[in-house]
């Protein structure tokens, strides 16, 4: 519905720890405009110059508390409204160089009139 819509370029930045970069964040925003409970939400992939990243690379941030794929798919009670940020922290070490970046997002959420519906959007972003 608003596939277009589902890579943010606000937030895309290299994820550090102890001062070490450890992957990078990414911020997605829902395709369907009711939102859904983030345990509909099917898979992800994301990628970035042709490298995939499934969601056992993934860390996904909602309201500032980070789950696992696994652990968000037992929430049905909090919702990934349509407008909000859902912030997708991805392992890899060293994190990505500066430039301008191909990145490729698959989203696949579940919802109660269309069952599973597969959202995909493409965009050229620069990494600094």
């Amino acid at each position: 519905m608003f596939d277009r819509f589902i890579i943010h370029d606000k937030g895309f930045r290299n994820l550090y720890e102890k001062g070490k970069a450890v992957g990078f964040v990414i911020n997605a925003r829902i395709n369907y405009y009711r939102g859904i409970p983030l345990s509909m939400i099917h898979d992800v992939k994301v990628i970035v110059d042709g490298e995939c990243f499934t969601t056992d690379d993934m860390t996904f941030v909602v309201r500032g508390v980070r789950y696992s794929f696994k652990e968000m798919n037992e929430i049905s009670n909090i919702n990934w409204h349509f407008g909000d940020d859902l912030r997708i922290e991805i392992k890899k070490p060293g994190g990505l160089k500066p430039g301008k970046k191909t990145v490729e997002m698959y989203m696949t959420p579940r919802n109660s009139y269309f069952g599973i519906f597969e959202a995909y959007a493409k965009r050229t972003m620069t990494f600094a």
